[in-house]
């Protein structure tokens, strides 16, 4: 099974919108076909932008982070990376070599650009589907 960290642009979009790859990646997530890596900073990073960005109150937004934490495997890093010009997208380098991840999974264009970190391949939401609907 592969592990997969997933960056909060696309977890955003898979629980806002009710269609889109985005959320195919989270159906595909609940239903088994990957295992979630995360970190407390990424799911910090979700709650603070689920209500500050889209103002959705303390409860809701704490009921996704429950969520993904409960079933997600969670890193705690003790070693920092730099890979990316945008120093906020460390944290998902470092949960993806520290995880073991064989896959992270953005659309942010500098973690995208990077292609591949310490064996992580870096791939957009449409690539990562095909790869799933491949496995299917």
């Amino acid at each position: 099974m592969y592990r997969v960290v997933i960056d909060t642009n696309v977890m955003i979009s898979g629980i806002l919108w009710r269609k889109g790859y985005s959320r195919n990646v989270l159906l595909y997530w609940l239903k088994g076909a990957f295992q979630l890596v995360s970190s407390t900073e990424i799911l910090n990073e979700l709650i603070r932008v689920l209500r500050g960005e889209f103002e959705w109150d303390d409860i809701r937004a704490y009921r996704w982070y429950r969520l993904i934490g409960s079933l997600s495997d969670i890193v705690f890093s003790v070693k920092e990376y730099r890979g990316s010009r945008d120093l906020s997208d460390n944290k998902f380098l470092q949960c993806a070599v520290e995880g073991n991840a064989k896959y992270l999974v953005s659309k942010d264009k500098d973690l995208l650009s990077i292609e591949s970190f310490h064996g992580v391949q870096i791939i957009n939401v449409t690539e990562f589907v095909e790869i799933l609907e491949s496995l299917s």
